[in-house]
């Protein structure tokens, strides 16, 4: 019996860590990840609440979540949201 609640207590933590990230994933948008003064050099995938956005300073907020979800975010990047769309100028 001790056992069964050990194996239902990790895989609800792990139910709730990826709903969790689910949630702010639904929400993202690509954002500007590299730019300058003249144009947008590319954009990158970015869950909500994950990054502050360009020329914004990133906060504890952000920070947490971005190490907390990081073995998701990089899963989400490289299979799921991996072409991003182009510059257009």
């Amino acid at each position: 019996m001790r056992k069964h609640w050990k194996i239902f207590s990790a895989l609800l933590l792990i139910v709730t860590y990826v709903s969790t990230y689910a949630a702010f994933y639904l929400n993202g948008s690509y954002q500007v990840s590299a730019c300058d003064n003249t144009r947008i050099w590319e954009y990158s995938w970015a869950p909500c609440g994950f990054f502050p956005g360009p020329y914004k300073a990133s906060t504890y907020k952000n920070k947490v979540l971005f190490c907390t979800f990081l073995p998701l975010l990089v899963l989400d990047m490289k299979f799921i949201h991996n072409n991003p769309p182009k510059p257009t100028n």
